[in-house]
């Protein structure tokens, strides 16, 4: 895919673990990584670059996530972005909330880890653009 410039993936992150992990992920598919921890900041930057996919920590304290799921499904120019979000497989109240407000998908944080690679090119397609799940 030389020459081919791939679009970002944004994740929402407050865990310094999965921050890190994420971009190591990233940086090996050659993609560039917008990662944030505060919402305001997040949803401008989404909105500006236009990634391929969004990536939401459900363990972030300083932000209220399904509110800025919630921003990015009500804004036009990223209604449409897959959102992936990721917490602890045992919270199934924040999972049942994260797939009301928007999510595509919600996965446990150990499959996150493992998988990572996996649910790029999923939602991606690999392309640079939007994939199907």
């Amino acid at each position: 895919m030389e020459g081919v410039s791939l679009r970002p993936v944004a994740a929402l992150v407050q865990d310094l673990f999965f921050s890190s992990r994420i971009q190591d992920a990233l940086r090996k598919a050659g993609r560039p990584a917008i990662i944030e921890a505060r919402s305001d900041e997040f949803v401008e930057r989404v909105r500006a670059q236009q990634p391929a996919l969004v990536l939401i920590d459900l363990g972030i304290q300083r932000v209220d996530w399904a509110a800025t799921v919630s921003r990015l499904r009500a804004d036009e120019g990223t209604a449409e972005l897959p959102i992936v979000a990721f917490g602890p497989h045992r919270d199934l109240e924040a999972r049942e909330r994260a797939l009301a407000v928007g999510c595509a998908e919600v996965i446990a944080n150990s499959k996150l880890v493992t998988d990572l690679p996996h649910i790029i090119e999923r939602y991606t397609g690999g392309n640079g653009g939007h994939g199907t799940p």
